[in-house]
């Protein structure tokens, strides 16, 4: 074959061009609720939650930008502030006299009409089964004693932490979305004690502080409230218990209940094909 003078590069192939990390920003539309790492399809983002964080997530608007609702939400009502019972399906005020009904729902909903999660849970972590709400060492008391006006300082003792928290919420959250609060507070606790084992034979809420319960969130909801690829467990959506824990452990902080300032993990966007960083795997939030 004679040589092209006019073609050194005949034959040869041109190289392509890698794209960098941070090209094309607009093309990375498929965001990772959990981390917010981004990615250019769907496939990408489906085959990252299935691995990193062992849930199937819906093909949802799978061609084309993904919808933003929870992101525009997000930076509408902060779940670290109060603002986050500003949405219109949580801003309200509970009564005092309707608590107590949202407390019985809540325990009816959880020990009756999910009997059989709770079951499953009881044979793989140990969770307390309850007959009735007199004998729930935590809802009896919330719904025998008021806290509304009483003053609780740094070393009180967790359930009081957490009745003070669900009773300070009561004046800006409707009826219906509280008894969902309850729910979410009371089965936090059970992880807690769990989590926490068991101290002279009495529940760890009952005994220590609140100092360390952030540090439990991402077991909470990883290993607790999702650990299969549900997306929807005890009437909570996953990025709803995210939400409401980064509210809970955010107003713990406040109150100098704890020490630990909460935040998300945010990933950098990075080629589909990367491998995410190890350390932080099954991980949600990281404290400061």
């Amino acid at each position: 074959m004679e040589n092209n003078p006019n073609n050194n590069n005949e034959g040869k192939k041109t190289p392509r061009k890698r794209k960098k990390k941070g090209d094309d920003p607009g093309q990375r539309n498929f965001i990772c609720k959990i981390c917010k790492k981004a990615y250019r399809s769907h496939s990408a983002l489906y085959t990252h939650n299935l691995q990193k964080h062992g849930i199937k997530i819906k093909t949802e608007n799978p061609k084309g930008r993904p919808k933003n609702n929870t992101e525009n939400d997000n930076k509408l009502y902060d779940p670290k502030t109060p603002n986050f019972f500003n949405h219109e399906k949580r801003k309200g005020n509970t009564k005092r006299e309707n608590i107590n009904d949202c407390a019985k729902r809540a325990f009816k909903f959880i020990y009756e009409e999910n009997k059989e999660k709770v079951m499953k849970i009881k044979k793989l972590e140990k969770m307390k089964i309850y007959n009735n709400i007199e004998e729930h060492p935590f809802l009896s008391r919330f719904i025998e004693e008021e806290h509304f006006e009483k003053f609780i300082d740094k070393d009180e003792i967790i359930d009081n932490v957490l009745i003070h928290y669900l009773n300070q919420m009561s004046k800006i959250c409707n009826e219906d979305y509280y008894e969902k609060l309850i729910i979410f507070i009371t089965l936090f606790r059970e992880y807690i004690n769990i989590y926490q084992k068991r101290i002279n034979k009495k529940e760890y809420t009952t005994m220590k502080n609140a100092i360390d319960v952030p540090n439990m969130g991402n077991e909470f909801i990883l290993e607790f409230l999702f650990p299969d690829d549900n997306e929807i467990n005890f009437g909570l959506e996953l990025q709803e218990a995210i939400d409401l824990t980064m509210n809970l452990c955010s107003w713990m902080y406040t109150y100098d209940f704890t020490d630990c300032k909460i935040y998300l993990y945010e990933g950098n966007e990075e080629d589909e094909n990367n491998e995410d960083n190890e350390n932080n795997d099954n991980k949600l939030f990281y404290f400061t």
